[in-house]
């Protein structure tokens, strides 16, 4: 996560979606039926904007979402496509199935349909995920000056324990820091701290 060149997207998700959708000779209105993982809701958010569905009327669930159907790491993706498969052997479409692989770290994309197909078609995008984004090196030793570029909160039960921020060094270079404090950890709670 830390090595991400930006950490609210990841560069398959497009990449990935743009493999599958000419390999499989549709565009992406042409779906009829989404089923977007939902282990949490950036990963559901950053999908929906790169099948510019995001702020539509489109119901981005055939489950009910992973809280209806499954766990994060478990086999959610299986369970999500054998719903697809059942609701397009019922109706006449094409339905769209993600998954992420843990933290948004392999993106990928099934597309299914009603219709014959002529071929199946696969794709591996990741030697072009690098090149297009390359990793930031994190380093784990660098004490002086950042900016943050992302900072969390980590609880331990219903305590905030440590905050946890990936700062910026320069273009290409990162560390991570946290902190007990509690007075910081208050404040990150309450006020942005990104860009700082």
């Amino acid at each position: 996560l830390s090595e991400r060149p930006a950490l609210h997207r990841q560069a398959g998700v497009d990449i990935a979606l743009q493999a599958a959708l000419q390999g499989s000779n549709i565009t992406a209105d042409q779906i009829d039926l989404f089923e977007l993982y939902s282990c949490f809701p950036s990963a559901v958010q950053i999908y929906a904007d790169a099948l510019n569905i995001a702020d539509d009327n489109h119901e981005l669930t055939v489950t009910g979402g992973m809280a209806c159907a499954g766990g994060p790491l478990n086999n959610y993706v299986l369970h999500a496509t054998v719903r697809m498969t059942n609701l397009l052997r019922k109706q006449q479409g094409t339905g769209l199935v993600s998954s992420v692989s843990g933290m948004l770290t392999k993106q990928a994309y099934g597309i299914w349909s009603s219709a014959p197909a002529s071929n199946f078609f696969f794709a591996d995008v990741s030697e072009e995920v690098a090149k297009q984004s390359p990793a930031k090196i994190v380093d784990a030793n660098y004490q002086s000056a950042g900016v943050i570029a992302g900072i969390t909160v980590n609880y331990q039960g219903e305590l905030p324990q440590r905050a946890i921020a990936i700062i910026d060094i320069d273009a290409n270079t990162r560390t991570v820091a946290y902190s007990e404090e509690q007075a910081l950890i208050q404040s990150v709670l309450t006020d942005e701290w990104v860009g700082r």
